[in-house]
């Protein structure tokens, strides 16, 4: 039995006898302790392909420029790697690859029923006559610090796969499975190398009668030794019959690690996709209605000439066609719409430049304000937060009273956030549409976040960085207005919908002149923490150690 050391080999846990009640209640405990908050943003944030884009990823041509992708899925061979610039739609496919098919439902409402997701025609030739288990993940160098770490790879794809299988619980921990069937619960906290050798454990017993296949996205945008993290993908494919699906962009460390794999090069295939979703943008516009009116021939030519230099990078397509709409909307003459687009750069980061260069004067210290919030934040801030932070007076948190804000308040606020960081930033940030957020409304979640991994980089970048500061020079406090807005989330938008850790970070970095004021924001958010539980939608009794602030605090 378990001796507490950490170690089990003296029984077989697989023999526990559990009725049938207990043994489901101690495998939802077991998921829980797996999953993690946002477990999901990044898959329900990337955008959902165009209509009839990447239909020809499942096209058996002759003489393609690419591995064949239905053929990879149907054969032996275990890796297939997916490559493209950034801003390419790497993520899109891979999303389009695991997603049901439009106008098919799961049966039960699952939300990954394998043999309805598009893949799973061509991987069911692979299986045979064995279940099929597709799961997936999506490093976000954007999002939140977890969803770039090694420990997010291995909890995601172990709670799909358990999820499914969740009589393969006692073979991925022994020692935890025993521990809950002796004690029903176990606080420990689960470190990398155990949720790496679980999952291990996991796809060598459930691969033995199902078969296995997981699609990882943005293999570029994990936070450590990408080496390390090829090499312990090739050790799962050693060791384990199961296929793997990797995009990245095509850096030399994946070139050299996959040079000899399946693979296709996103740019060299999109030309028709990226066309199709200009024609359809444009389209849907009345301006270009009445330039085709007008400018017939020249009307046609501006779509090819956008393809043209978009060099197959959909995120530069997105931000042309914006331009080009405002000029439509302003009645550009074809002289005007030239010279939009030969200003536009064809590099993204340049891009990036012009876009930051092309801000509305009048807002761009607000729009600096929004870029240093992100900047400071430990993961993307909800939209509701960046409401409270616009307030003038960063005290005004310390007066209001604690009255939660309906759902229909929440949504306005929500919309009109949506139309101010827009307006300010032109696309680059974004208010994100909403996510998995069980038990909280959708609109006190939803997230202020980066429109792609690269403008983070840009905006983080220090060129970018001293003209932000030199823009807001010293009056601006990020940190503080971080920790103010936080007291209002607490007080206003549902306490459970804030993390209390996150605003003694902020509060750790606050400008030495706003010490004072970040001291009286933290003592009322001690004297509140406690009130926000009796809030209605937080009536459940708190349980211990659930004020962490108030610990914090004396």
């Amino acid at each position: 039995m378990y001796d507490g050391a950490g170690t089990l080999d003296r029984v077989d846990v697989s023999e526990f006898v559990l009725d049938k009640k207990r043994k489901r209640k101690l495998e939802k405990a077991f998921l829980a302790a797996l999953s993690y908050e946002g477990m999901l943003d990044r898959e329900t944030m990337v955008a959902e392909a165009h209509q009839a884009t990447f239909q020809w990823v499942f096209d058996k041509q002759e003489n393609q420029p690419w591995v064949d992708f239905p053929s990879w899925l149907r054969s032996p061979e275990q890796l297939y790697w997916i490559t493209g610039k950034a801003g390419s739609g790497k993520s899109t496919l891979m999303k389009f690859l695991t997603q049901p098919i439009r106008g098919v439902s799961s049966p039960g409402g699952e939300r990954h029923e394998a043999d309805h997701l598009r893949c799973a025609k061509n991987l069911r030739h692979w299986a045979g006559d064995k279940p099929l288990i597709i799961a997936s993940f999506y490093f976000w160098a954007a999002g939140s610090k977890i969803q770039t770490t090694r420990a997010a790879l291995f909890r995601t794809l172990l709670y799909q796969i358990l999820s499914k299988r969740p009589d393969a619980l006692p073979a991925a921990s022994p020692n935890r499975w025993e521990v809950l069937c002796l004690f029903n619960n176990d606080q420990r906290a689960f470190g990398e190398p155990e949720l790496q050798e679980m999952l291990l454990r996991t796809l060598s017993y459930v691969s033995r009668d199902t078969a296995i296949s997981l699609f990882v996205d943005g293999v570029d945008e994990f936070d450590g030794d990408h080496d390390k993290l090829t090499q312990f993908f090739k050790h799962v494919i050693d060791k384990t019959p199961i296929k793997m699906c990797l995009a990245s962009r095509p850096w030399q460390v994946f070139e050299d690690a996959f040079q000899n794999k399946p693979s296709l090069r996103l740019e060299d295939l999109t030309y028709q996709d990226i066309k199709n979703f200009v024609t359809t943008m444009f389209q849907e516009d009345s301006g270009f209605s009445q330039l085709q009116s007008r400018e017939a021939d020249f009307a046609s030519k501006l779509i090819e000439e956008v393809v043209h230099k978009s060099s197959g990078v959909f995120l530069w397509v997105r931000l042309a066609v914006s331009s080009l709409l405002d000029g439509m909307r302003f009645g550009d003459r074809v002289v005007d719409f030239r010279r939009r687009l030969e200003s536009l750069p064809p590099d993204l980061e340049d891009l990036y430049d012009r876009i930051l260069h092309d801000l509305d004067p009048f807002y761009f210290k607000h729009a600096a304000q929004y870029f240093q919030i992100l900047s400071s934040s430990s993961d993307p801030p909800p939209a509701l937060l960046l409401w409270f932070i616009d307030e003038k007076d960063v005290d005004f948190a310390l007066r209001l009273p604690v009255v939660e804000m309906s759902n229909e308040d929440a949504q306005i606020r929500l919309e009109t956030m949506r139309r101010r960081v827009n307006s300010r930033c032109k696309g680059l940030i974004e208010v994100a549409h909403p996510g998995n957020t069980p038990k909280i409304a959708p609109s006190f979640r939803t997230p202020v976040q980066y429109m792609h991994a690269t403008v983070k980089d840009y905006i983080e970048g220090s060129k970018v960085q001293e003209r932000l500061l030199r823009e807001l020079g010293t009056t601006f406090d990020p940190h503080l207005s971080l920790c103010s807005g936080s007291l209002a989330m607490f007080k206003t938008a549902s306490g459970n919908c804030v993390d209390l850790y996150a605003c003694m970070r902020y509060a750790s970095c606050v400008d030495p002149r706003n010490v004072q004021r970040m001291v009286a924001i933290l003592d009322n958010l001690a004297i509140e923490s406690h009130k926000c539980w009796l809030l209605p939608g937080n009536c459940d009794e708190p349980t211990p150690g659930s004020y962490p602030v108030r610990v914090q605090l004396r």
